[in-house]
């Protein structure tokens, strides 16, 4: 390895141990962050930015990392992840060392020493759910199921991953169709618990066992599901415009890349979001805690009022 991989390797290090660290000492004082971790004032908020980076997939709004400074404490929140390990499926798992593999395979000398590591120590976890064509067998299994169930039009009790719940879910579905969005395969299927078409993606199905057959509806389009993402307009959206100043541009940029309306001179950019629930742009501004706004429509505006005043009633009541 040499000395550049050397830096940016113990860079990393430092980075993700200082995002544990402010996770389990919430309000840390600056100066005491700076003393742990040999920072200078320019690398202590070149540190600060660069969590803005961290975390998981989907990576939507909530799935980042959120930190500042205030009163010359440290804060972060969304960083729960950090607590305890990931979880992952065994067809994630296996996945995500096919792909640590191929990393080594075509960039030797870089993460090396760290990404050997985390291989083999997938490796001796899956055991033999690792060996070839595993990964394939587990999804083949479930496809088969989803495909048989579509054909004879019958429903499915599914366990289901909920990512967002960090819990398994048993949902009975009326399967409609299968649809591959970016490589990434779902089950588009009525969920009789929440009485409306909902998408499953297929990895995190753990069990699919066949149910009585239902009646398939005749206006059901798969078209609609042939996309690039999983968003589907209503007709009821607003168009809500924000504004992220420049520490959360660079992850505006990335994330909402297609959203973007206008950029400012200092760095902002402003993003234009189809919104038809003013709560889920309501907590995405909250989230970057000030270098964030709601420049309008009036509607969202006070909604993200009314959303403020939620969080400090809760406070309130202490």
């Amino acid at each position: 390895m040499g000395q550049g991989e050397d830096r940016r390797s113990r860079h990393l290090k430092r980075t993700l141990n200082l995002v544990s660290f402010l996770a389990n000492h919430p309000g840390v004082p600056v100066r005491t962050v700076r003393e742990v971790f040999a920072l200078d004032k320019k690398d202590f908020m070149k540190v600060i930015n660069e969590i803005l980076m961290f975390g998981l997939p989907p990576y939507g709004p909530m799935d980042y990392v959120t930190a500042w400074v205030e009163d010359d404490k440290v804060t972060v929140v969304n960083a729960q992840f950090l607590r305890k390990p990931l979880g992952l499926t065994v067809a994630e798992a296996v996945s995500l060392k096919v792909l640590i593999d191929e990393f080594l395979s075509q960039s030797p000398g870089v993460f090396q020493e760290e990404a050997a590591t985390l291989s083999a120590k997938i490796g001796s976890i899956l055991g033999a759910a690792g060996k070839p064509g595993s990964v394939r067998g587990v999804v083949d299994e479930k496809m088969k199921a989803i495909e048989q169930a579509l054909d004879d039009n019958v429903a499915l009790e599914i366990e289901y991953y909920n990512r967002s719940r960090d819990a398994l879910e048993t949902r009975v579905v009326e399967p409609l169709a299968l649809a591959d969005i970016e490589g990434v395969w779902y089950m588009v299927a009525h969920c009789r618990l929440r009485a409306a078409e909902r998408s499953f993606r297929v990895d995190r199905i753990k069990r699919a066992q066949a149910l009585e057959g239902f009646e398939r509806p005749r206006q059901f389009d798969i078209s609609k599901y042939q996309r690039e993402e999983m968003f589907f307009p209503s007709g009821h959206e607003v168009a809500v415009r924000v504004k992220f100043g420049s520490e959360s541009a660079r992850w505006a940029r990335e994330r909402f890349g297609k959203a973007i309306s206008d950029q400012g001179s200092d760095g902002s950019v402003v993003c234009e979001f189809p919104v038809a629930d003013m709560a889920w742009v309501s907590d995405l501004v909250v989230e970057f805690a000030g270098d964030a706004q709601i420049e309008g429509p009036a509607e969202a505006r006070e909604a993200f009022k009314g959303r403020l005043r939620e969080i400090v009633e809760m406070y309130d009541e202490d």
